[in-house]
C-alpha cells in the first residue's frame, strides 16, 4: 500500500512541522501545517475509497491530525494536552514508518532492489549498522533465520 507510506510521510511532516512552530508560539502556523496536511489526505481518500481500496489507516491519520489541530487552539490547550498528544502521535507514526521499513527490508527483494536503486546504498534512509545489529541480534534470539 503505498499510499499508506505516503500518507504517513505527510501525516509525520506535518506534525514535526506544527510542534515546531508552536513550540515558538506560533499556534496558527502549526494548525495550517496539520491542516495542509488534513487536505491532501482527504483528497488522496476519495480516490482510494473510489476505487474500493482498504482506506483504514488514511482514516487513522486523518483523525490523529484532527485531533492535532483541535488541540493548538490555545496556547493553554496546547500546554495541557496538546504538545504531548502532538509529539506522541509523531512518534507512534515515525516508529511505524521505521519498523515498515525493517519488515520490508527483511522480506522483499523487490524493495531491497528499490532502495539501492533510491539511495545509492545498501539499507535504506532511516536504517544504520546499529539498528541492523539490534534486529540481528532480535532474529538469532527468536530463532528467524533469513
Amino acid at each position: 500500500m503505498w499510499w499508506s507510506k505516503k500518507m504517513r510521510f505527510l501525516t509525520t511532516e506535518a506534525m514535526a512541522a506544527a510542534h515546531q512552530q508552536a513550540e515558538s508560539g506560533h499556534l496558527a502556523a502549526g494548525q495550517a501545517s496539520l491542516q495542509t496536511a488534513l487536505d491532501s489526505i482527504t483528497h488522496k481518500m476519495e480516490g482510494i475509497k473510489k476505487g474500493g481500496l482498504d482506506s483504514a489507516s488514511g482514516e487513522t491519520f486523518l483523525a490523529d491530525l484532527r485531533e492535532c489541530h483541535a488541540n493548538l487552539a490555545s496556547t493553554r490547550m496546547y500546554r495541557a494536552k496538546g504538545q504531548q498528544r502532538l509529539v506522541g502521535h509523531r512518534q507512534c507514526h515515525m516508529n511505524q514508518r521505521s519498523n515498515n521499513i525493517e519488515m520490508s527490508w527483511s522480506n522483499d527483494d523487490d524493495t531491497r532492489a528499490a532502495c539501492k536503486r533510491s539511495v545509492g546504498g545498501t539499507r535504506p534512509s532511516y536504517q544504520n549498522k546499529k539498528k541492523d545489529s539490534m534486529m540481528a541480534k532480535a532474529r538469532r534470539s527468536s530463532g528467524y533465520h533469513e
